[in-house]
């Protein structure tokens, strides 16, 4: 579908689908349990226990943390300005004027035919000023913020891989996106700096 929306009200705010916080946060204390009983018990004989204890504790504060940055992301949408607050960054305020596109697309969830709903907004050179994802709003949110921007609305409910969206609309991608090879280094040097945090623990408790 393309065509220009008429706005049909001067003010909205959405919020994302809560669930998703709470199910996360739950996943993560419910997994972590058994893995902290574990290391509890290998550690209490060295004495060590203690360390793993601390750690427990700050991962838990982490995900309370993180749970509560959750709830403080929000889109609103006035007749000037699009104001989007997201997990990581504080606030972004738009002007409405800069938008020129948006689309909505369906992405295949991984090693799933199941879809979700994928929403990008466009200045006039393509690059990406916003963007949501169905995993995290409702289909019907983001559908209002389609009708309530006054712009151009491209739908494609053919479904269509996440890298495949993404050659059809490279203005789409964060940063990091176009550069999988940083998010691998980080991802090994935590890795390394755990096993080696690891080897001093152990050293510590059996010397």
């Amino acid at each position: 579908m393309n065509g220009r929306q008429t706005r049909t009200t001067p003010d909205l705010r959405l919020l994302p689908l809560r669930k998703v916080g709470r199910n996360a946060v739950l996943s993560g204390v419910l997994s972590l349990i058994p893995v902290f009983g574990v290391l509890i018990g290998l550690t209490y004989a060295n004495g060590s226990w203690p360390l793993v204890a601390a750690g427990e504790a700050t991962t838990t504060i982490l995900l309370g943390l993180a749970y509560w940055r959750y709830r403080l992301v929000y889109l609103t949408i006035t007749a000037d300005t699009v104001v989007k607050r997201s997990f990581v960054v504080p606030r972004v305020e738009i002007a409405a004027g800069r938008i020129a596109s948006v689309v909505i697309a369906r992405i295949y969830r991984s090693h799933s035919t199941e879809s979700y709903v994928f929403f990008v907004a466009f200045d006039g050179a393509g690059r990406r000023l916003f963007r949501l994802s169905g995993l995290f709003w409702s289909e019907a949110a983001l559908l209002d913020i389609a009708n309530t921007l006054d712009t151009v609305v491209t739908t494609d409910e053919q479904p269509v891989a996440l890298g495949d969206f993404y050659r059809a609309h490279p203005g789409a991608r964060f940063w990091y996106e176009r550069r999988p090879y940083v998010i691998m280094g980080i991802a090994m040097a935590v890795v390394v700096v755990t096993y080696l945090l690891l080897l001093v623990e152990t050293a510590i408790g059996t010397g």
